[in-house]
């Protein structure tokens, strides 16, 4: 995802798996050459990778 990586975004809160992504943050699409097959779209908080549930807004996964 580096190659197509958005900016980062900075927030005060913690990002965590669970929460709602910040209001703010931009929701892309997951990039093909990524290879996964799902729904989830992913945004930079903090300089952390962060995949996102759009039905739900949650984060469900930080990638390190």
């Amino acid at each position: 995802m580096a190659a197509q990586r958005s900016p980062s975004i900075r927030v005060a809160e913690p990002v965590t798996v669970g929460q709602p992504a910040p209001a703010r943050a931009r929701l892309s699409p997951l990039p093909a050459s990524v290879g996964l097959r799902n729904p989830y779209r992913y945004s930079i908080v903090n300089d952390r990778t962060v995949l996102v549930d759009p039905r739900t807004g949650r984060i469900v996964e930080i990638i390190e």
